[in-house]
């Protein structure tokens, strides 16, 4: 099928899973081997849809944030604001409801790196730091979604200014990443997470002394 094939068969089945997952399929296919395409912001706001339509189906969901890794990676100047927020709400839900879905966690984490931090992400700062420090405390010992997880996490508290790392604190920042810490050190593990996650606890305090207090309060480590 040709891109308008494409779009048209996604638009036609948006509400049928098994025919809109098979057209899903082939757009992910043509985006591995060229992502130029003539109407992204179409295949975007389809894509959107599909997932609002289908949160449940993992297949539908896991091939949506496939599209939009490679869509956002080439096309993310031709989105609108709207788009992006579309996008990044959708990508949060799918890392919220599929816990239990690696490649949905892997799609969804690495395509949220593709926006700008915070400036993107600011409107639903709070909902992405809770649901960040969820998985990073259900994947620390994976050095795949928990990496990601940490690297996100570092680079979203690291931009922050004082009043916005006072309220990543609020969600639970400082014990969440203590507390990783600790089991690492407990385990005697020295790796790419324990630094970032020591990086981390650094830029949260870092000129902020309620965050700070909030880690002497903890015991410090």
């Amino acid at each position: 099928m040709n891109e308008p094939q494409i779009l048209a068969s996604m638009s036609y089945y948006a509400s049928r899973c098994v025919p809109l997952a098979a057209s899903l399929n082939v757009l992910v296919q043509r985006l591995h081997q060229s992502q130029h395409m003539s109407c992204p912001q179409r295949a975007i706001s389809l894509l959107v849809q599909a997932m609002r339509l289908h949160r449940r189906n993992k297949t539908v969901i896991q091939d949506c944030t496939s599209n939009l890794f490679f869509l956002t990676s080439s096309h993310y100047a031709s989105c609108s604001k709207q788009q992006r927020n579309d996008i990044i709400m959708e990508l949060i839900i799918s890392i919220e409801t599929c816990q239990d879905d690696r490649l949905i966690l892997q799609n969804s984490l690495v395509t949220l790196f593709h926006f700008d931090i915070p400036g993107d992400v600011i409107f639903v700062f709070e909902k992405l730091a809770k649901v960040l420090l969820n998985t990073l405390l259900n994947f620390h010992n994976d050095d795949g979604i928990g990496v990601r997880a940490i690297h996100f996490c570092n680079a979203l508290v690291c931009s922050l200014q004082h009043d916005m790392k006072e309220q990543a604190a609020r969600v639970g920042f400082v014990p969440t990443i203590m507390k990783i810490i600790r089991i690492r050190l407990d385990q005697d593990i020295a790796d790419e997470m324990l630094e970032v996650l020591w990086g981390t606890l650094w830029n949260v305090t870092d000129e902020t002394p309620k965050n700070s207090w909030e880690f002497i309060r903890l015991g410090g480590i």
